[in-house]
């Protein structure tokens, strides 16, 4: 079984929680220049030699040492010459001609060279986001590239490793926070000649100097110029005042409901209102209609509790009543069925009913005749007559009442 592993892609970004080879211990080599044109160019180290530490997909470290005879490999070095500087590495991994258009920031040059156990590559980078990346900190360096990986373990100054990389081959180098090989793998922004690192200033190409621009702020449609800070603060009020903004929304909301729910209920209420004089007459009569019923069905000792029962209770003692010699079951009947029952009862009672308005019509019309002279008595003999007409049927259920106590 052969102990190399062909061909195996590698950045020298760190994306994971593998400690530097330096521990972060940062010395500067290299040196970078703006141009008119507001590049940056200059020559700065992309590797070292040491060791690298990668994770494997089952979650295992492994150390894989990069030494002088890879790393300074003329055939190596030949292939960092005009290869892209990208913005972090590529989602493609690999840049090739169909994808090098739309990340390439800038280019290496044609300078590749050996500075101690560094390697190093001259460069520019024209792309001014790339720019404005280096200015806000964005300063290390990663080479992307493929190699060989032989599996040999070994030591190194008192360091284990578990393999060693052969034959690398480079395809970009990237712009990056936290290179693997260490903090010296960085653009040496600190010699570059006239290059502040403020964010605030931008290069005027046309006169070759630096001006203090303020940032920008966007409110209703036009840009203003303000300090970071007063830019902040408007955002954070401006945040405050939509939240604010959607708790009074949702109270008007809430408010426009229970007034409408409000109206709804005055609504029925005024119907009620309209409703109920007419309600209370009709309750009444019915009742006394009930009750002059009662009275002509009903014995003694019921009578006696009249006031106390209900108008559903005293529907079911009338029927009960009107047929003795019957089995009637009214516990589980409803208002409807007992109305109807009990106009069955009236019905049996409409002759000797008839006799009685019959003979109240007569008396009526009779107090008619005589009081139709009387003009200022006109109308009330009128309403009387209406009234006994309407009343008839009452004194009918009396007679039968005062018929049956004797």
């Amino acid at each position: 079984m052969s102990n190399i592993i062909k061909n195996v892609y590698r950045c020298d970004e760190m994306l994971e929680d593998i400690y530097q080879i330096d521990d972060g211990i940062e010395f500067v080599k290299g040196s970078a220049t703006r141009t008119d044109e507001g590049y940056i160019k200059g020559v700065a180290p992309v590797a070292k030699i040491g060791i690298l530490r990668y994770r494997l997909p089952n979650g295992d470290i492994r150390r894989e040492l990069v030494n002088a005879d890879t790393l300074f490999n003329s055939d190596s070095m030949k292939t960092l010459e005009m290869k892209p500087f990208t913005n972090l590495h590529p989602k493609e991994v690999l840049l090739d001609n169909r994808t090098v258009k739309r990340r390439k920031i800038g280019t290496t040059g044609e300078t590749v060279k050996q500075d101690g156990e560094h390697l190093m590559v001259s460069y520019v980078i024209m792309d001014k986001d790339a720019v404005d990346s280096i200015d806000l900190g964005r300063k290390q360096l990663s080479p992307g590239y493929r190699c060989d990986l032989l599996l040999e373990s070994g030591n190194l100054d008192g360091e284990d490793y578990d393999a060693i990389q052969k034959r690398r081959r480079y395809n970009h180098v990237a712009l990056c926070d936290n290179a693997r090989g260490g903090s010296s793998l960085q653009i040496n922004i600190d010699h570059c000649d006239g290059f502040e690192s403020d964010e605030n200033f931008t290069y005027n190409s046309l006169t070759t100097k630096k001006e203090k621009i303020m940032p920008k702020i966007n409110i209703d449609g036009i840009d203003y110029e303000a300090s970071q800070e007063v830019i902040n603060s408007h955002k954070k009020l401006a945040t405050k005042v939509t939240s604010l903004q959607g708790k009074i929304d949702a109270h008007t909301d809430g408010v426009s409901s229970v007034t409408a729910e409000r109206d709804n209920l005055q609504t029925k209420v005024d119907g009620y209102e309209k409703e109920m004089p007419g309600k209370i007459r009709d309750g009444i009569k019915n009742r006394i209609r009930l009750e002059r019923l009662a009275e002509v069905v009903l014995d003694s000792k019921d009578l006696d509790k009249l006031d106390s029962l209900e108008n559903i209770d005293l529907k079911k003692k009338i029927i009960v009543a009107s047929y003795p010699d019957s089995t009637i079951k009214l516990d589980d009947r409803d208002e409807a069925y007992l109305d109807v029952r009990i106009d069955g009862v009236l019905d049996g009672l409409t002759e000797k009913k008839k006799e009685a308005v019959n003979s109240q019509r007569q008396i009526s019309a009779k107090k008619f005749d005589e009081n139709k002279r009387d003009e200022k008595d006109e109308t009330k003999s009128r309403n009387d007559m209406i009234d006994s007409l309407e009343e008839g049927w009452k004194t009918d259920l009396d007679d039968l009442y005062s018929k049956k106590k004797k």
